[in-house]
């Protein structure tokens, strides 16, 4: 009689050689807690679930990113040395998290009810997800990155040096609705629940936030991402108190009453945390600044290159 584990693997096995992927598994790759199937980790080598995470939504490199904002953003940025991620749950983030849970039926976190109110733990998962957009190429797009983003090119763009530490696994490429690998996580979703199992990468709670809707795919997003252990959750609860998990994350976690959703500061000058390092080496005026925001982005920009500790 087939095992559980063996029916994962030739499920699995299935769906990759049918998409010509050479990402095959064995019975041993996966363990199961009832009927959620689980890929495994062993210890020394690169897990199943690293590996579909990197497949899905590919890893970052260290180097120079750009982010288009407003100009009023641009001083609050030059004020406090730091820039802003704000949580998914921000109010003007769309299409982020739930879109993901809705394409892939991940009705754990989100699902539509008779009564019009959606159930799940969609609402604390998003406001423990941290995220900043950048863009690799300033040439690429540019002209809706000014006019979407930096208030129709009246505001600024800034050049921020990312440098992420070895093995830190949340600075990736965003994946848009109809993506070739995203369509094969939906199909292994959907084979697995027909097989009466559910299908629970590690990792696929961070997921939504490397997740767009379909007609963003032109803004080619990096994003940075920052996940907050929660308590809650379980996992975490085994091993520490809520005053040690608090201890553990090195962000001071702020409320923004107008977004209706959590942030943290990460600074463009000091070393903010272990994970990544943040710095601003360039600024650019928008295309339509005029002669004072120009003089005063450059100004700004120079003075914070004086003072820099």
């Amino acid at each position: 009689m087939i095992t559980i584990v063996e029916q994962a693997s030739k499920i699995f096995n299935e769906v990759m050689r049918n998409h010509s992927i050479g990402l095959l598994t064995s019975p041993h790759d996966f363990h199961t807690g009832g009927q959620t199937i689980i890929p495994a980790s062993r210890e020394g080598e690169v897990s199943l679930a690293e590996k579909l995470f990197d497949l899905f939504f590919p890893r970052a490199e260290s180097g120079v990113y750009y982010h288009y904002m407003p100009f009023d953003s641009f001083e609050k940025v030059m004020s406090f040395r730091s820039i802003r991620l704000f949580s998914t749950k921000k109010k003007d983030s769309i299409g982020e998290f739930i879109t993901f849970c809705r394409d892939l039926g991940l009705d754990g976190y989100w699902r539509e009810v008779t009564d019009g109110n959606p159930e799940g733990i969609h609402a604390e998962l998003m406001d423990d997800l941290f995220y900043k957009s950048f863009v690799s190429c300033p040439n690429t797009n540019a002209e809706e990155l000014w006019e979407t983003f930096a208030d129709q090119g009246h505001g600024v763009r800034l050049a921020v040096q990312i440098d992420t530490a070895p093995g830190y696994p949340d600075f990736r490429h965003v994946s848009y609705q109809g993506n070739f690998f995203i369509t094969i996580l939906a199909e292994l979703q959907e084979k697995f629940a027909t097989a009466g199992f559910q299908f629970n990468p590690q990792g696929i709670s961070r997921m939504p936030a490397y997740y767009q809707e379909g007609r963003f795919s032109h803004h080619n997003e990096v994003r940075l991402l920052v996940k907050r252990p929660s308590y809650d959750d379980g996992f975490f609860s085994n091993f520490f108190s809520k005053t040690e998990l608090a201890a553990f994350f090195p962000f001071a976690v702020n409320r923004d009453g107008d977004q209706q959703c959590n942030y943290i500061d990460g600074s463009l000058q000091a070393q903010t945390c272990s994970w990544f390092q943040l710095r601003l080496v360039g600024v650019v005026p928008g295309p339509s600044c005029d002669s004072a925001k120009h003089n005063r982005v450059l100004n700004e920009f120079t003075w914070a290159n004086l003072h820099r500790p």
